[in-house]
C-alpha cells in the first residue's frame, strides 16, 4: 500500500508541477558577483551590510561542560609530504588527512600555493606589514584568474582548476568589486593571534606558532582573531565602525588531534579602548596533548535576509564531470586559502585535564535518549575509537555502546571517529542489525516515513542498510520539497497538502521530516519560511493528528521528529550556515508544541568540513562521488559517509530506545 501512495505523490507532483520534484545532489554551487566586465544578474552587495538588523553572526559553539573522554593525543606525521612556499600542507593527523593526502596530487600544481607563506611568518608581521603582504599575495592569486572564460567542471567562476581564488583573497575580491576601488586597502583582514606564544622547541614544527592552554578548562582568551584591515584603523569612530569591522563574516574554528575533533567558538567582536578589535576564541580541551587549531572563513553576508547577498568563501569538494564521467573533485588550494592568516597553529594543552569518566560502570554517562541528548545542544566532540574495536573495549565503554566499525567509510570521509555528546553515551548500531526491541509501543509493525529533501533522503539511505524487523519499523521516503525560487502562498499550500496526504495514506508510526528546508533556504526569505511552517501547522491541526497512543485502535503517530539541518560549510549562494541556524530554531519553536522531538544536527557536523563531499551532503553514492576508494580496509556500501551514518544512529537513539518515566 505504501508503494502506491508514494508513487501517487510522485505522479501528481513531479510531472505537472515542481512540488514532488526529485532532488538531485546539488552540483551548482554558490555564485558571486563577478568583477567588472563579467556578465551577471546578481546585484552587488556591500560587505558587512545588515539589512534586517540581525546580529553579525549566528554561530553555535560548545556549551560549558566538564565531561571528558579522550586519551592523551599526539600529532603523528604523515607518511608523505608536499611542500609549497616553504611550508608543509601535511599538518593534519592521520584520522583527518585521507582527503588531503589522496587528492593533493591531482588538485595542486607546483606553484598553486607559491603566494602563501608558512603560518608562523604572518605572526611576526605588524598589521600594516600584514596588509602589504596580503595585497601582494592577492595580486598574485587574482592575476591567474581569467574571469571572462567559463571555469572547468562548471564551477563558480572563482573555483578554477588548477588555480583558485577563495577565502581571504575572495573576501578582498568581493570588497574591490563592491566598492569599485582597486587601490583601496582591504576593510576586512583577519589573523589568528596568541597573547603569549610558547617558546621554540616545545614542538618539532617551526611552521606554526604555538599556544599554551590549560587542559580540562575553558580557554581564557589568550588565542583570538585579530582585525588588521582598514576597518580597524577607524573603529574608534564609534559603534557603527565596529559593526563595519565585524563585517558579517562567519568564521568557524576547530581543534584536532589524532584522538579527537572539537569545535571552537569564534565569539562576538570585542572593541578595546586601546588596541585593535578582535574575536576571542573559546574552546574546551578535555585532555592534555598537542592539537592543531584551524580558523577558516566560511560565509560573508550570511545574516542578511536578502537571499541574493550571502556568499560562500570557497567550494572545496564537488561531484563534477571529467571526460564525460561523474567523479569527485577536491580543491586543496581553495581549502587552504580559506584559512585566516596565522592558521593553522599548534595548541599545547597542559596539566592533568578533566577526569575521564571510566573508573567503573557507576560513573558512566547514561545512554542517549530524546531527553538527555537534547539537554546539551551544541556540546560534544568526535572521539577516535580504533578500527574494529567495540565501544565497550575502549575507555571502559565511556564513549559509546556497540560497534562503530561501519562509521569508517570507504570514501575516507570519516576515519574511526564517533560522535560523543557531553550528556550521554550514544548507542552505535551496526548494519544489518538495528535495535532489537520494538520502536513502537503499540507492538505492531509500522513505517518510519521520511518527508523532505535530499538531506532527509540520506537518513533513508542509511536506514536501508539495516534490517529493522526486530524494531517493527520499515523506512519509506516521500521526496516532497518546495522550490524556493517559485515560492507563493498557493504553492506552499499545495506542497503541504502533498505532505499531509502522504501521512494519511502511509499511516506511519514515526514521521521524520525537515520540511524540505534546503530547497527553500537558498532562494526564499525568512518570512516565507515562517509562512510555510504556519501553513503546515494549520493543516496538521485541521487533520487533528495526535502523537503517542491514547488507547484506541485508530491510527496515531507515536513519534514525530524534526530533522534539523546539518552545518552548511559551503553550498549554493544564499544557502549559508547562519540562515540554517536561524531557520532551524524557528521551525523547532513552532513544531515543539505539536509534540515533535528534535534531532539537532548542527553540533555533530560543525567541526567536520572534510566529511562532506559538497559542503552539505554527507552520504556519497558508489561510483558517482567517491571512486576510487581511499580507505581500502572499509567495506564499500551503496551509500558511504561516516558522519551521515552517525546522524542516522542519533535518530535511532531518539526514537527506538527506552525513555525514563
Amino acid at each position: 500500500m505504501f508503494f502506491v501512495a508514494v508513487a501517487t505523490i510522485a505522479l501528481l507532483y513531479s510531472g505537472v508541477s515542481l512540488i514532488g520534484k526529485l532532488l538531485s545532489e546539488p552540483n551548482d554551487i554558490s555564485t558571486v558577483p563577478p568583477p567588472k566586465g563579467f556578465a551577471s544578474d546578481t546585484p552587488a552587495v556591500p560587505l558587512g551590510t545588515h539589512d534586517d538588523g540581525a546580529a553579525p553572526s549566528t554561530r553555535n559553539g560548545p556549551q560549558q561542560s566538564s565531561s571528558t573522554t579522550t586519551t592523551t593525543p599526539l600529532i603523528t606525521a604523515s607518511t608523505t609530504s608536499a611542500n609549497h612556499a616553504g611550508w608543509s600542507i601535511d599538518y593534519l593527523p592521520p584520522i583527518m588527512n585521507s582527503m588531503v593526502q589522496y587528492h593533493k596530487g591531482s588538485s595542486l600544481v607546483a606553484n598553486s600555493l607559491e603566494a602563501m607563506r608558512p603560518p608562523a611568518e604572518y605572526h611576526g608581521l605588524t598589521c600594516p606589514q600584514l596588509v602589504q603582504r596580503h595585497m601582494t599575495e592577492y595580486a598574485q592569486v587574482a592575476s591567474r584568474i581569467d574571469f571572462t572564460r567559463p571555469p572547468k567542471y562548471k564551477m563558480p567562476w572563482y573555483f578554477h582548476d588548477p588555480y583558485a581564488l577563495c577565502g581571504r583573497y575572495l573576501l578582498t575580491h568581493h570588497q574591490r568589486d563592491f566598492q569599485q576601488d582597486v587601490a583601496h586597502p582591504p576593510q576586512l583582514l583577519h589573523r589568528v593571534a596568541v597573547r603569549q606564544p610558547a617558546q621554540g622547541g616545545e614542538t618539532s614544527d617551526s611552521q606554526m606558532v604555538v599556544a599554551r592552554v590549560a587542559a580540562g578548562e575553558w580557554s581564557n582568551g589568550d588565542v583570538y582573531v585579530e582585525h588588521c584591515g582598514q576597518c580597524a584603523e577607524v573603529v574608534s569612530v564609534g559603534e557603527s565602525a565596529a559593526l563595519k569591522c565585524a563585517g558579517d563574516v562567519l568564521m568557524l574554528a576547530r581543534l584536532i588531534s589524532d584522538q579527537t575533533v572539537v569545535s571552537a567558538d569564534v565569539q562576538a567582536l570585542v572593541v578595546p579602548a586601546n588596541g585593535r578589535p578582535y574575536h576571542p576564541l573559546r574552546f574546551f580541551i578535555r585532555q592534555p596533548g598537542e592539537y592543531v587549531l584551524e580558523v577558516t572563513l566560511v560565509h560573508v553576508n550570511g545574516s542578511s535576509s536578502n537571499v541574493s547577498w550571502p556568499r560562500s568563501m570557497g567550494v572545496i569538494g564537488i561531484r563534477a564531470s571529467d571526460h564525460n564521467k561523474k567523479s569527485f573533485k577536491y580543491n586543496l588550494a581553495c581549502d587552504l586559502q580559506r584559512h585566516v592568516y596565522g592558521s593553522p597553529l599548534k595548541v599545547l594543552a597542559l596539566g592533568r585535564g578533566a577526569a575521564i569518566e571510566n573508573v567503573n560502570s557507576l560513573n558512566l554517562k547514561p545512554l542517549c535518549n530524546v531527553h538527555n541528548y537534547n539537554q546539551t545542544i551544541g556540546s560534544g566532540h568526535w572521539v577516535r575509537v580504533p578500527y574494529k574495536t567495540r565501544c565497550e573495549a575502549f575507555q571502559s565503554g565511556s564513549i559509546c555502546s556497540g560497534d562503530p566499525t561501519w562509521l569508517t567509510d570507504a570514501c575516507g570521509f570519516n576515519n574511526e571517529l564517533v560522535w560523543s555528546p557531553d550528556s550521554c553515551r550514544m548507542r552505535v548500531y551496526s548494519p544489518p542489525l538495528g535495535p532489537q526491541q520494538s520502536c513502537l509501543k503499540r507492538g505492531r509493525s509500522g513505517f518510519l516515513l521520511f518527508v523532505g529533501d535530499s538531506v532527509a533522503r540520506e537518513y533513508v539511505q542509511n536506514c536501508r542498510l539495516f534490517d529493522l524487523r526486530s524494531s517493527k519499523l520499515h523506512c519509506i521516503f516521500a521526496n516532497i520539497a518546495l522550490e524556493g525560487q517559485h515560492y507563493s502562498l498557493d504553492y506552499a499550500k499545495a506542497v503541504v497538502k502533498a505532505m499531509i496526504d502522504s501521512l494519511k495514506q502511509n499511516r506511519p508510526g514515526v514521521l521524520a521530516t525537515n520540511l524540505g528546508i534546503h530547497h527553500m533556504i537558498g532562494k526564499s526569505s525568512t518570512e516565507q519560511w515562517i509562512e510555510f511552517i504556519d501553513v503546515f501547522i494549520a493543516a496538521w491541526k485541521a487533520e487533528a493528528f495526535q502523537i503517542l497512543p491514547v488507547g484506541t485502535d485508530q491510527w496515531l503517530l507515536e513519534k514525530a521528529v524534526w530533522l534539523g539541518p546539518p552545518t552548511i560549510h559551503y553550498a549554493r549562494h544564499g544557502m549559508g550556515h547562519q540562515r540554517a541556524v536561524l531557520w532551524d530554531e524557528i521551525a523547532w519553536k513552532k513544531l515543539e508544541p505539536l509534540g515533535f522531538i528534535r534531532l539537532y544536527a548542527i553540533a555533530p557536523t560543525l567541526s567536520r568540513t572534510e566529511a562532506t563531499w559538497d559542503g552539505l551532503h554527507y552520504a556519497s553514492y558508489k561510483g558517482k562521488v567517491q571512486s576510487p576508494w581511499r580507505n581500502r580496509a572499509a567495506p564499500v556500501l551503496l551509500w558511504n559517509g561516516g558522519v551521515s551514518n552517525m546522524l542516522f544512529n542519533v535518530l535511532l537513539n531518539l526514537i527506538c530506545d527506552p525513555i525514563p518515566t
